[in-house]
């Protein structure tokens, strides 16, 4: 057990999935499975502008093209409507999800026997409070675009822009929206490691992004080269299983029922964000395992806890 290279903790997260398969596939499938069916239907709902738009039209064509152009930052009501439900759908599934995939990790690196899905999930359990606690704060932090772009917007919804404001503002927000994920990202690859210290360790929350904040210390930048390595690994296939198949549903929209182009798209969508998610989960547990490694004596203690198993 000694420290890996970026490709090998690439190579190693397909072994970690293959290792306990049903506890890290299944959940990490229902949650897909819960956030591509939420987004579906919260689209379907909000993000459907064509009765609005021709009912506006009828009634007022002018009005109705001022109003289309009344947001000049691009953010309307049911835009940040939609965005506050994913993160809300993200926030109740995501803990129970890590909590579950990252609870076969040690076993796995000691090559115990599989864990079934309800050790897996009896093992979590106890740590679901402090992966909320953790979660909020990566919900709050990623909501800060979200939060320039709306409060740029807010003032033009239903109004028209005569004095041309809009072009400045947008120009502001742009900038600050820019600044705000270069933040984000910063900071989300130091506490990228919070949730396996929370299940691994059994840490609290605070400790627990403390215990990040430790490991990616000196060694920022070759986490976040490792991290955006493997999601550009996970970016590749998604696109080209993705794009084909929403196509494919769209020509079957175009010739048959909506309902089944839309079936169709989701269940696609499920299945590969269900299999790059424990594939991204396995792998940031993996360089967090490594970061451990080339920090401390943590590979004396995996030999000498794997001993008794051999």
């Amino acid at each position: 057990m000694q420290a890996l290279r970026w490709h090998q903790i690439a190579a190693t997260a397909v072994r970690f999935v293959r290792a306990n398969p049903v506890a890290v596939l299944v959940p990490a499938l229902l949650e897909a499975l819960l956030l591509v069916g939420g987004g579906v239907l919260a689209g379907w709902w909000l993000l459907d502008p064509g009765p609005a738009i021709a009912d506006a039209a009828a009634a007022d064509p002018a009005a109705a093209e001022t109003a289309a152009q009344a947001a000049p930052v691009g953010t309307s009501p049911q835009e940040v409507l939609f965005t506050l439900v994913l993160v809300a759908l993200c926030f109740v599934v995501t803990p129970p999800t890590l909590g579950v995939v990252l609870s076969t990790l040690r076993p796995a690196v000691l090559g115990r026997p599989r864990l079934t899905l309800s050790q897996a999930w009896a093992t979590a359990r106890p740590h679901l409070r402090a992966l909320y606690e953790v979660w909020a704060v990566v919900t709050l932090i990623s909501l800060i675009p979200t939060l320039i772009k709306t409060a740029a917007a807010a003032p033009f919804w239903g109004t028209p822009d005569p004095a041309g404001n809009g072009d400045t503002i947008s120009t502001v927000a742009g900038i600050l929206t820019v600044v705000a994920v270069l933040l984000l990202i910063y900071v989300s690859v130091l506490i990228a490691f919070a949730p396996a210290a929370i299940v691994v360790e059994g840490r609290t929350a605070g400790a627990a992004l403390r215990r990040s904040f430790d490991l990616v210390h000196r060694s920022w930048w070759r986490c976040f080269a490792v991290l955006a390595a493997i999601s550009v690994l996970i970016l590749i296939p998604t696109t080209l299983i993705t794009l084909p198949a929403i196509a494919f549903a769209a020509v079957i929209g175009i010739a048959g029922p909506l309902w089944v182009a839309i079936g169709t798209a989701a269940a696609v969508l499920t299945v590969v964000f269900g299999l790059g998610s424990s594939y991204g989960i396995g792998a940031t547990a993996l360089l967090y395992q490594d970061q451990r490694i080339r920090r401390e004596n943590y590979a004396t203690d995996l030999i000498r806890d794997a001993a008794p198993e051999l």
